[in-house]
């Protein structure tokens, strides 16, 4: 136990000394455009249980630093001008996929998960103490030195983050939001120790947000009543490159996806989430299995990158798949040989099936001197509820329309 966590402080050490390059052009952009689209890029990164798993830490104390959200933690989430843009997004090991984001004027640069389960927002704050580490290595928001902070008299106490309410600028590709609702937080979990992510920019609907404000596209869009109420992912598959993709506003991107391109309808009046008619796992030589035979709920979430199952599923899957739990890790790996013979997993949304291969749902990761191939699966933290992460979203481009509540779902362009 002792190494393991010399080990975790030197992982934290090692990630004080990433930093990432900040234009000054881009904080000196006028303030008073009104875009109508907005593409902005997406980093992405290693996840830090990845990056420890291989430095030899024990997954048992990786798990007791990753605590998984329960069920209530999830539901007090609530949680001439140009017509559209986009932003690069970045990728962070395997799972943690950030946009910059710049907050204040002058403009500060935060790296924000864009997170469609969450509808509040939140940065670390310069008041966040030492003795809270998680903060140690994140970029933090200082009100006092941004001429257009405003303060909202709010206090903030969501899943174990505390804090104040703060309006002010934010800066996104070639978009500004004026008066922009976040919670700038001083306590950080030990759950975010090692994200590169500073914090989180919540997609999800206004209904979800605990505090009775606009969530970032909500306020977007009311600034900029001449843009389209949709925002797009593009997930960008290459391990090779930290080029995580792209987030357009107010627009789809035909260049990132194969039509057809098929909407659903939203069932929930708070999350992005739609009626999914049931999973079937494709076995070769055998009948086909089938799960959520009944249907069930699929909930997409941009904010990780893995699946969660209910647990009669995850069982099923598991047993097909041969998979077994990695050392108590909440992690299931398989024989890494049988990638390819492993099956194919249909998930069927209005009678249409958006599939997934075997080597499209396993990670391969060396740890000390193993080689593990790790499913995408998890326990669902939502009873009945499946949760459709990244390990999708790499494969299918997805649009979330604002207006008519609606899921646009197409096989990805590689």
């Amino acid at each position: 136990m002792r190494e393991s966590i010399v080990v975790i402080i030197l992982f934290f050490v090692c990630t004080l000394s990433k930093s990432f390059v900040h234009s000054n052009q881009e904080t000196s952009k006028n303030v008073t455009s009104k875009p109508t689209f907005v593409t902005f890029p997406l980093v992405w990164q290693k996840s830090p249980r990845v990056k420890l798993l291989e430095m030899g830490v024990h997954p048992n104390v990786i798990q007791s630093l990753f605590k998984t959200h329960t069920k209530s933690e999830i539901e007090k989430k609530g949680k001439g001008p140009v017509k559209n843009d986009t932003v690069q997004l970045f990728k962070y090991l395997d799972n943690e996929f950030f946009a910059r984001v710049y907050l204040g004027h002058p403009g500060k640069p935060f790296n924000l998960v864009l997170d469609t389960t969450w509808g509040d927002s939140f940065v670390p704050s310069v008041r966040c103490p030492e003795t809270n580490i998680a903060c140690l290595n994140k970029n933090k928001y200082d009100h006092d030195i941004s001429s257009m902070y405003v303060n909202p008299n709010k206090t903030f106490n969501v899943s174990g983050m505390t804090g104040d309410l703060a309006m002010d600028l934010l800066h996104l590709g070639h978009v500004n939001v004026t008066n922009f609702t976040f919670a700038e937080i001083d306590y950080v979990p030990k759950s975010m120790l090692f994200n590169k992510a500073d914090g989180i920019l919540g997609m999800a609907f206004k209904e979800l947000n605990s505090y009775n404000s606009l969530p970032f596209f909500y306020r977007l869009t009311e600034l900029n009543p001449q843009m389209n109420k949709v925002f797009s992912f593009y997930f960008n598959r290459d391990t090779s490159t930290k080029k995580g993709g792209t987030l357009a506003i107010g627009m789809v991107q035909t260049k990132h996806y194969n039509e057809p391109l098929n909407y659903f309808k939203v069932t929930s009046n708070s999350y992005w989430q739609l009626k999914m008619d049931k999973v079937i796992l494709e076995e070769r030589k055998k009948k086909n299995d089938t799960l959520c035979a009944a249907g069930c709920n699929a909930l997409f979430d941009t904010g990780s990158t893995t699946i969660g199952v209910p647990a009669s599923d995850l069982k099923e899957i598991n047993k097909i798949t041969r998979a077994t739990e990695f050392l108590h890790s909440g992690r299931f790996s398989v024989d890494c040989k049988t990638i390819h013979q492993l099956p194919s997993i249909h998930f069927i949304f209005g009678g249409i099936e958006h599939s997934l291969k075997g080597k499209e749902y396993v990670q391969n990761l060396d740890v000390g001197p193993l080689h593990l191939c790790v499913t995408a699966f998890l326990p669902s933290p939502l009873p009945g509820t499946w949760t459709i992460g990244g390990t999708f979203l790499y494969r299918h481009y997805s649009v979330f329309d604002l207006d008519k509540r609606q899921i646009g779902l197409a096989k990805s362009r590689l």
